[in-house]
């Protein structure tokens, strides 16, 4: 395949803190890119290849993740949710397109209820809708444990854990997923420590037009066929697009069904 490019590094001060990210340029109709928890805006790499040609994305490193500065606090979805806003404005975005995964998707789906007049649209890829049961749960709160064990490994030993762990996952997604690993400070888990966040509640304020993209929780997704039917069923804004023998990674399992998925939404919201 031919490499990727991710355009140009920019940093740029956001809501007291400095955000890196990468931004591919152009004249297209731009997009927010927001990943999840331990990836890094580089992780976008594979759907910026897809749509680079036709849209202006923009792929910022989460704080606390890759190079974005790492407070020692702020890292609740209210500050992302914040952190999203300033960056909009940083960069003189015109109403984005938002796209997120996990953490990021459920920020997207925050700044979609909180703030709809700045963005156009929103797609989230198996956003971390967790139940206040599961948030709670012990396996959950041991992802702090594991990532410092993480931390200690060497990038080529990350990959093959990574590729034998993720057998579904395209080839070339691991040197980024790996490097992606190494740069996330232990401080971003301090979310998990938070209070639950309610994705029903933000589910039913999301006031664009939404895509949210699932896969099969037996393989890891987190959003059930179940879950998916009532949030749509609460906000028609909401549709649901369903891609079968993925978990929670889709873009990794099924890129270029994900990119296709993707270029359909945006067709309608730009009216390209």
């Amino acid at each position: 395949m031919a490499p990727v490019n991710l355009g140009t590094e920019f940093r740029v001060a956001t809501n007291g803190i400095e955000t890196h990210g990468w931004r591919t340029g152009g004249d297209g109709p731009p997009l927010l890119l927001l990943h999840g928890l331990t990836d890094n805006g580089a992780c976008w790499a594979m759907l910026a290849r897809e749509l680079a040609a036709d849209y202006d994305l923009v792929m910022p490193d989460a704080r606390g993740h890759g190079e974005s500065s790492a407070p020692e606090m702020g890292y609740s979805l209210e500050d992302r949710t914040a952190d999203a806003i300033a960056l909009i404005d940083a960069l003189h975005l015109d109403r984005p397109v938002v796209i997120g995964h996990s953490m990021g998707g459920l920020t997207a789906a925050q700044l979609a209820a909180q703030a709809p007049e700045r963005i156009r649209g929103a797609i989230l890829e198996d956003p971390a809708f967790i139940s206040p049961e599961n948030w709670a749960s012990p396996q959950r709160l041991s992802w702090k444990e594991q990532h410092q064990l993480t931390l200690a490994m060497r990038e080529e030993e990350l990959i093959a854990r990574g590729r034998a762990e993720s057998p579904r996952w395209h080839p070339d997604v691991f040197p980024t997923w790996a490097r992606s690993k190494l740069e996330a400070k232990i401080a971003v888990f301090d979310w998990l420590q938070l209070p639950h966040s309610d994705f029903w509640a933000i589910s039913t304020q999301i006031a664009v037009p939404t895509l949210l993209v699932t896969g099969e929780p037996e393989l890891g997704a987190i959003i059930s066929a179940e879950v998916a039917a009532a949030l749509q069923a609460s906000n028609p804004l909401l549709e649901v697009a369903h891609v079968p023998g993925v978990g929670h990674c889709i873009r990794y399992e099924q890129p270029h069904q994900f990119a296709s998925l993707t270029r359909t939404f945006l067709a309608r919201q730009f009216k390209v």
